[in-house]
């Protein structure tokens, strides 16, 4: 499965795609006592879980919604990296609205297209002579391709990929889904667990048809 969120498609398909790459790997035995491993143990440092640990909490997070609120209604401003929708309703990632590669908004030639098709074709082939059974693309849409209507005009990228007739790898798609239900948490531009449902229960659709 190669999956990639919308912003993202046009960057990483400038060139045929091969991050992923398969590599014996020969287990050596562990001749460390536990006492040692014990010592050597490394606790991984992620900033979020350390502020989720700390400010996590109902009246916390009210304050930050009461700031925001306040911030938005009275002077007029939100956070650096958030957009509001046309109609106030929703916050869309800043990527996604302002002027660059990874905007919903900026023109994208046909013959853009068809080198990225051409890049999908060729990892496609790529990862089958690798020994995989099938590879599927996957596009998860930017928030804004739903509800950034009237703030500018959609390039419509993921409908011409997934719909370009020289396109070879299979398509797992959520767009039509998501265009028509409310699949986006309201204070962010990720997914809510319904959307994630539908997109799990279609890969595993996928999944089970592999001969």
């Amino acid at each position: 499965m190669i999956e990639t969120v919308e912003r993202h498609l046009r960057e990483r398909f400038t060139k045929v795609w091969q991050n992923w790459d398969i590599k014996e790997v020969i287990q050596e035995p562990d001749q460390k006592k536990f006492i040692e491993k014990l010592i050597d143990l490394k606790i991984p440092y992620v900033e979020e879980s350390h502020q989720a640990a700390l400010f996590g909490f109902d009246f916390i997070l009210k304050l930050k919604e009461w700031k925001a609120l306040f911030n938005q209604k009275v002077l007029g401003k939100v956070d650096e990296k958030v957009t509001l929708s046309s109609d106030g309703k929703n916050i869309l990632y800043f990527l996604d609205t302002n002027p660059g590669v990874s905007s919903n908004f900026d023109p994208i030639q046909d013959q853009e297209i068809e080198l990225m098709v051409e890049n999908l074709n060729s990892t496609y082939d790529y990862y089958h002579k690798l020994g995989f059974d099938e590879v599927y693309l996957s596009i998860i849409p930017n928030k804004t391709s739903k509800y950034g209507q009237g703030l500018g005009e959609y390039n419509h990228l993921i409908e011409r990929i997934e719909k370009h007739p020289k396109l070879k790898m299979p398509v797992i798609s959520i767009f039509e889904e998501f265009q028509k239900g409310d699949y986006y948490l309201k204070g962010d531009s990720h997914w809510n667990c319904a959307g994630q449902q539908i997109w799990v229960d279609k890969i595993n659709e996928a999944v089970l048809k592999v001969k």
